[in-house]
C-alpha cells in the first residue's frame, strides 16, 4: 500500500519565512496525528506557535490545506478500502461525497452496490446479456446495438470514468 501521510507545518513559521513542519503518518487515528502536530509546534523556532496547516500529503488524493485530522483518518480509511477492492481512490471519494452521508457502512455498501468496471460499453452490455443466460446466435449479434443497449442498461448504475474505465455502482 501507499504511504499515507501529510506534512504538517507550522504557520507562526511559515509566516515569518521559516520552513518548520513534520511528515506524520496518516495511518495513525487523529488523535495520535494531533500529539504530533503538537510537537512539531511545541518545536518551532516561534514561540507560542499554535496554527498549523497541512501543506503536503502522499497516498491521500486531493486533502484541502485545512482539512482537519478526522477527514486526514476517514481518507486513510477510503484509500484502504479503495486499494483493497482495486478501485482508484478518486472514483470511491466521488461515489461516497455523491451518495453516502457517512463512511461507517461503506464496506457495507461496496459489496451491495459496486458493479465492477469496464472499459467498453458495447461489450459490456454484450457481457452483460450473455451473463443473463441469453445466448445470441452470432448471425444475429452483429445486428443488436450494443451501445444502445448498454445506454439503457447503464441508467440503472452511477458510473464514474477514471483513465479510459467506467467504474459502476448500483443505484438501487
Amino acid at each position: 500500500m501507499t504511504a499515507q501521510r501529510i506534512y504538517a507545518a507550522c504557520l507562526a513559521a511559515y509566516n515569518n519565512g521559516i520552513l518548520h513542519g513534520r511528515w506524520i503518518d496518516a495511518a495513525n487515528d487523529a488523535d495520535e496525528m494531533q500529539e504530533q502536530v503538537d510537537a512539531m509546534l511545541s518545536e518551532s523556532p516561534i514561540p507560542d506557535a499554535e496554527e498549523w496547516a497541512i501543506h503536503d500529503h502522499e497516498g491521500l488524493g486531493n486533502i484541502g490545506e485545512y482539512a482537519g485530522l478526522e477527514a486526514v483518518a476517514k481518507r486513510v480509511k477510503l484509500a484502504e478500502l479503495a486499494e483493497d477492492r482495486n478501485i482508484p481512490l478518486a472514483v470511491l471519494m466521488s461515489y461516497v461525497e455523491e451518495y453516502c452521508s457517512d463512511g461507517d457502512d461503506l464496506e457495507r455498501d461496496l459489496d451491495d452496490k459496486y458493479a465492477g468496471e469496464f472499459t467498453d460499453a458495447g461489450d459490456w452490455a454484450a457481457e452483460q446479456a450473455e451473463n443473463m443466460g441469453r445466448e445470441i446466435p452470432d448471425w444475429l449479434d452483429c445486428y443488436i446495438d450494443w451501445e444502445g443497449v448498454s445506454r439503457d442498461w447503464l441508467m440503472d448504475y452511477s458510473s464514474y470514468e477514471h483513465d479510459g474505465t467506467t467504474y459502476l455502482f448500483h443505484n438501487y
